[in-house]
């Protein structure tokens, strides 16, 4: 469903052409979309929610979900610095030289699995991917749609919707 949504939308308007994946390479795209939204967020929930599954599997579904995460460290290394390196991962994608669907996809994910254990996740040999996931989480883009706010408290006024 997010899928279907992500390219319904973009294929109301594309102005930074993050569809030209789907055009160019639909197959390679689809195939890795699957992953993502299959195996993946499979084993991205088994491990961070591991006391809602089976606690002792969290190990496993890590690992399994680490083998995910060493295969998008080998395609950013493989595309090394990209000609535009002002966009919002400092140059890194990882289909097709610039940001797209693929990266936009997966980096919500990406983020979520390093949430669960982040000493654990920041000490993996993956430079890529941690410059391409910090670039995301650094950027004004990433803080104009995930505002911090305060938790509430009792006694408080609730803060409107949207803000502003």
């Amino acid at each position: 469903e997010s899928r279907d949504i992500m390219i319904w939308a973009l294929s109301q308007n594309d102005p930074q052409g993050w569809l030209r994946v789907m055009q160019q390479d639909p197959a390679e795209a689809a195939a890795f979309l699957d992953r993502l939204d299959g195996d993946f967020k499979t084993h991205l929930d088994r491990y961070k929610y591991a006391s809602r599954f089976d606690a002792a599997a969290g190990e496993y579904h890590r690992q399994e979900g680490a083998s995910f995460l060493g295969d998008l460290e080998a395609r950013l290394a493989a595309g090394g610095p990209q000609q535009n390196a002002q966009n919002e991962t400092g140059g890194l994608a990882l289909w097709g030289g610039a940001m797209g669907l693929l990266d936009f996809a997966a980096l919500p994910f990406v983020r979520q699995f390093r949430i669960a254990g982040p000493q654990w996740f920041d000490s993996r040999p993956w430079p890529h991917l941690h410059s391409w996931l910090r670039g995301f989480l650094d950027s004004p883009e990433f803080a104009s749609i995930m505002h911090k706010y305060t938790p509430w408290q009792p006694g408080e006024d609730g803060i409107a919707f949207p803000p502003g």
